[in-house]
């Protein structure tokens, strides 16, 4: 249950909206005018790929979390930074579903080879809950980008009900994020089915472990949400807190060769995790915590993580999600993520200090 409820609140939280803009020279964005900006990946050419959960749209459907209503469209897409700063779009018209509070569900993250797009497809509606023609969501699925054709379509949703990795009694899925192994293995956090699973062509789905749930709900167990591959093939899994969201009740686990080797604690809402060239460990934490409005708003970081602790590389940013790295050693985040007004979301440079946003009306 608690999985659940972390979804749900996740999806129906209200906050009052804080946008973040740009106050200093160095804080200017490199990418504007988004729409629930999630992770980010660099291609092979250093064009960053930006996935944009969207805001819904005008149909009605059942919620995917349970009670109520979500409204549902043709509003997510991937936007993109080519190496000399130009913004555009990669791919536009995918499916979203949003609340009535600001927080929306599309594509969680795409990864564009030279021959073909990587699609995560978050959690969505039940197929009878939309039109047939609509396309899909919950799953991953892959685009031939010479042609435009779908590839594969993985159903993370389909394992979800046959399997039930995490035993608990609602069935969900809510695929985060993926990589690769050396090997060419898949693999995929699934946030609302507490698992890590993994994909080949050969084997299909194939569960790697999964994490079970409290369903008496005497803890608040944290949810899976993110992975950083080593060169190694070792895998880091960030955690998102668990409800109520209290500081310090994120972490993240370091598993080699299928074995839990070390666990990072006391970081919070744990949405992205990554590795630089030389191993060094970096977590974007949501927000500090939750309040009578909601999440935090302004009190998103990107930290270091280590043994030895957390250290803050860049801290008062307004809801950030996704954090990448290019050749030349930069790191970019995504910011106002969720809960944030439409075309409020964009990406930033990294840098040490703080960010000093300013508080705006809500949209």
């Amino acid at each position: 249950m608690l999985r659940k409820l972390t979804t749900l609140l996740l999806l129906v939280s209200s906050i009052v909206m804080v946008i973040a803009v740009q106050a200093q020279d160095e804080d200017v964005p490199v990418a504007s005018g988004l729409n629930a900006p999630r992770h980010l990946t660099f291609g092979a050419d250093g064009t960053l790929y930006i996935a944009e959960a969207g805001t819904g749209g005008d149909t009605k459907v059942p919620s995917p979390a349970g009670g109520g209503e979500v409204n549902f469209g043709e509003t997510a897409s991937i936007s993109t930074v080519a190496p000399d700063g130009t913004q555009g779009i990669f791919m536009d018209g995918l499916l979203s579903v949003s609340d009535d509070f600001g927080q929306s569900q599309g594509v969680n993250q795409a990864v564009v080879t030279d021959t073909t797009a990587w699609l995560v497809l978050g959690q969505g509606p039940t197929p009878e809950n939309i039109p047939a023609d609509a396309g899909v969501m919950t799953a991953l699925v892959t685009i031939d980008l010479a042609t435009g054709d779908t590839g594969n379509v993985i159903d993370l949703f389909a394992f979800e009900q046959e399997n039930n990795p995490d035993g608990s009694a609602d069935l969900a899925s809510n695929p985060s994020e993926i990589g690769v192994t050396s090997d060419g293995t898949v693999l995929i956090v699934d946030a609302s089915a507490n698992a890590l699973l993994s994909w080949t062509e050969a084997d299909g789905l194939q569960l790697v472990h999964a994490w079970e749930v409290d369903e008496t709900g005497a803890t608040a167990a944290p949810v899976p949400s993110s992975l950083a591959i080593a060169s190694d093939d070792s895998v880091y899994i960030g955690f998102l807190s668990g409800f109520p969201f209290a500081p310090g009740t994120a972490k993240i686990e370091h598993w080699v060769e299928g074995e839990l080797a070390e666990t990072f604690e006391g970081l919070t809402l744990v949405t992205d995790v990554a590795l630089d060239a030389d191993g060094n460990l970096y977590a974007v934490q949501f927000a500090d915590g939750f309040g009578e409005t909601g999440f935090n708003p302004n009190t998103g970081s990107v930290v270091q993580v280590s043994a030895e602790g957390i250290t803050p590389i860049m801290t008062g940013l307004n809801l950030p999600y996704g954090i990448a790295q290019n050749t030349a050693g930069e790191w970019f985040v995504s910011i106002n993520s969720a809960f944030s007004a439409p075309g409020s979301g964009a990406v930033l440079k990294v840098r040490e200090g703080v960010f000093a946003p300013i508080s705006t009306p809500e949209a």
